[in-house]
C-alpha cells in the first residue's frame, strides 16, 4: 500500500473547507446570538464583548491551521531538477536525518532511460532502518524525473520526508510495519512540455 503525498492540492482544500465550516458557523451562531443581545439591551453596557469574541474565535482557527500545516512538514518541491543529485536523506517529523545515503549511476540495459540509485543507511547505531531513493528519467529531453523511496524498519505511524540535494522531494506516513513506499513524477524546470 503506498502512502500518500500530502502535498497534493486535496489537504489544502479540505484545510481551506474547513476553515470556511468553521468561519460560517461562527457567522451564523454570531447573528442569532446578536439579535437576542439586541433586544435584551444589554450591548451599551458590554460593548466589547462581541469584537473579543470574534477576535478569538479567529485565533483559535488561525492557530488550528498552523499546526495542521505544520504537521506536514516542509514544503513538496513542486519542480526540481534531480538528474545530477547527489544526496538523499529521510527526515522525521522533528527535521531530523534518520537516514542517509549517496546517490550513484546505476548500471541498465534499458538505453531509453537513466536510473540513479541512493542506498540509505542509519547513522544511529543499534538501528535497523534502511531505504532505497531512485531518481529515473528519460536520456534524451526529458521532461520530469520518476522519484521513488522505499524504507523499512522505521517507525510505525510516523511521519517522513525525503530530502534530495536539499529539496523536500517526498513526505509519507510509514505504515504499521514500518515499510513506507513513496513515488512521484516530478517535472524538470525550464524543459519542454512537448515530447
Amino acid at each position: 500500500m503506498k502512502s500518500v503525498d500530502p502535498a497534493d492540492s486535496s489537504s489544502a482544500a479540505w484545510c481551506l473547507r474547513g476553515t470556511i465550516a468553521v468561519y460560517l458557523w461562527f457567522i451564523l451562531a454570531f447573528v442569532r446570538w446578536n439579535e437576542t443581545y439586541w433586544r435584551m439591551n444589554i450591548m451599551r453596557s458590554q460593548g466589547q464583548t462581541l469584537p473579543i469574541a470574534g477576535l478569538l474565535a479567529t485565533i483559535l482557527v488561525a492557530a488550528y491551521m498552523v499546526v495542521q500545516l505544520h504537521g506536514q512538514g516542509g514544503a513538496i518541491a513542486e519542480s526540481v531538477d534531480l538528474r545530477n543529485a547527489a544526496t538523499a536523506e529521510l527526515r522525521d517529523a522533528q527535521g531530523q536525518v534518520v537516514l542517509t545515503g549517496s546517490f550513484m549511476l546505476e548500471d541498465e540495459d534499458d538505453a531509453e532511460d537513466v536510473e540513479r540509485k541512493a542506498s540509505l543507511q542509519s547513522s544511529s547505531t543499534g538501528t535497523q532502518a534502511s531505504g532505497v531513493a531512485e531518481v529515473e528519467f528519460a536520456r534524451e529531453k526529458p521532461v520530469e524525473q520518476e522519484v521513488e523511496f522505499t524504507g523499512r524498519n522505521l517507525q510505525a505511524g510516523a511521519r517522513y520526508t525525503l530530502v534530495v540535494d536539499g529539496h523536500d522531494v517526498l513526505a509519507g506516513v510509514a505504515e504499521r510495519n514500518g515499510t513506507i513506499e513513496l513515488e512521484r513524477n516530478v517535472p524538470i524546470p525550464g524543459a519542454a512540455l512537448t515530447k
